[in-house]
């Protein structure tokens, strides 16, 4: 990245994309995979569990359609 040989422009290129992908994997693996974890699992950052938005209510799933 600092250097100006000969042969150095493929390899400045290379060191860009290689650093990028060290910042955007630690930004997936630090931020928004414990996100989405968090979204699948149905919880709050403060370990509560979210209400239903979707599904049956629990009334039809007892009684059953009818």
């Amino acid at each position: 990245m600092f250097s100006n040989d000969s042969g150095m422009g493929m390899m400045k290129d290379m060191a860009y994309v290689m650093v990028g992908g060290l910042i955007v994997s630690t930004i997936l693996a630090m931020f928004l995979m414990p996100a989405f974890y968090l979204l699948i699992r149905g919880e709050r950052v403060d370990g509560t569990r979210r209400k239903k938005r979707f599904g049956r209510k629990k009334e039809e799933a007892t009684t059953g359609a009818q």
